[in-house]
């Protein structure tokens, strides 16, 4: 039986980035700023795709690095091996990426639909 206080827990046990809004500082940095500059870019280049369909390939690169590299970094900070710090941003980037899909298939379909128009009316020969 001792006299003195017990201690709550031994020191090794006690890590302070598991109390709640902490961080550990060893974690991978954040890519949310990329992230969200990557979406925003290739949303644009999928708008632009509409005057010059060239920028549609660009803006495919852009969409699919978004697209598979924002869940994988959601999924790292919630599991606590990432800064949290940019997750809004990631989150956006992925809002933005997906945006920007759905643009690139609108125009890809209305430069189909001109080909396809050009073809039936016998102005441009495909084969």
């Amino acid at each position: 039986m001792s006299n003195g206080p017990e201690p709550e827990a031994n020191e090794a046990d006690v890590h302070p980035w598991e109390e709640p809004g902490a961080v550990r500082r060893d974690c991978e940095p954040d890519r949310g700023t990329l992230l969200l500059f990557a979406g925003r870019l290739s949303h644009a280049m999928a708008v632009l795709s509409l005057c010059a369909p060239i920028l549609a390939v660009p803006s495919w690169g852009l969409l699919i690095f978004v697209l598979v590299a924002a869940p994988r970094d959601l999924a790292l900070m919630d599991s606590g091996c990432m800064d949290p710090a940019g997750e809004w941003k990631t989150r956006e980037s992925r809002r933005a990426a997906r945006t920007g899909l759905l643009t690139n298939l609108l125009c890809a379909g209305f430069w189909l639909l001109l080909v396809a128009i050009a073809v039936l009316r016998g102005r441009l020969h495909l084969w």
